[in-house]
């Protein structure tokens, strides 16, 4: 999946003139509503409800709402690059002036899921922000974008025919934004069908809960922002999430990291009828 293959240039809005999110949805929303022939004001109430919502900005002046709308066939993305910041509360503090936006049908979470993951993990390239903020034509706003799919492409792993037995991957990781990373870097590797938890060391949890031993707390350490993840995998795609987990741990201020791979012998699953897509909505 490459966003450029998504985008159309009838939805880049490069120099929008826009610093409320009225004049947004404004000037987005017919633009959509022709794009996915929907009506105009069920995509104006879902833009409202992507753009009103603070877990959409993703930080350094990057918003990436996204909403369901009923009727459309397919996931739209438009982009929005304003002139000027626009004024909405977010995590870092920096107004964004870089809007990805996904409208996706109730029916496809996965496609849906997945864009999202994509944009996320664009979006921090520096090159790119920089680039776009200088864009003036959508020409240039295409181009940019093909040229971050294609540096995105080593990074990204080809869905492979999977080999007779699997691998159940382990992997430890510690740090709040190394684990939100990590799980971009997986869904963009399509292993999104991941199970993570919450967790501790056994030191860990002897510091925390057992007042005898509290003083210990110092030298083990806070264990908040531990995550444990089990993905299943193939066996030839092992070394792939272990090159994720290693670049992650490049790029991200990490306290611990472990990654172990177990051979599955036994596999049973139980799929209920209408759910064969796996889809759970999102």
């Amino acid at each position: 999946m490459t966003l450029s293959d998504w985008l159309r240039p009838e939805l880049v809005f490069p120099g929008l003139d826009a610093s409320t999110l009225k004049q947004v949805v404004e000037r987005l929303a017919p633009a959509f509503a022709v794009a996915g022939d929907v009506p105009p004001a069920e995509v104006e109430a879902a833009l409202w409800r992507g753009l009103s919502d603070v877990t959409g900005a993703v930080g350094h002046g990057v918003a990436l709402p996204h909403a369901v709308v009923e009727g459309l066939h397919e996931p739209l993305v438009a982009i929005a690059l304003l002139a000027r910041p626009l004024g909405i509360a977010t995590h870092d503090g920096v107004a964004p002036d870089v809007l990805f936006c996904i409208l996706a049908p109730p029916n496809a979470p996965t496609q849906h899921l997945l864009l999202l993951a994509h944009i996320a993990r664009l979006a921090h390239s520096r090159v790119l922000l920089e680039g776009l903020r200088h864009a003036r034509t959508t020409d240039a706003v295409v181009a940019l974008l093909r040229a971050a799919d294609a540096r995105d492409q080593p990074v990204r792993v080809a869905p492979a025919a999977p080999p007779t037995a699997g691998q159940l991957v382990t992997i430890t990781i510690a740090g709040e934004e190394a684990v939100d990373a990590l799980i971009v870097q997986l869904v963009g590797m399509e292993l999104d069908d991941a199970t993570i938890l919450d967790g501790q060391s056994l030191r860990e949890a002897v510091a925390r809960e057992v007042p005898l031993f509290s003083g210990f707390r110092d030298l083990f350490g806070d264990p908040g922002g531990r995550r444990v993840l089990l993905v299943e995998a193939p066996a030839d795609r092992v070394s792939s999430v272990l090159a994720a987990v290693e670049t992650v741990c490049a790029t991200h201020e990490v306290r611990h990291a472990r990654v172990t791979a177990t051979p599955i012998t036994t596999r049973w699953e139980h799929t209920p009828p209408g759910r064969e897509d796996g889809a759970g909505g999102h």
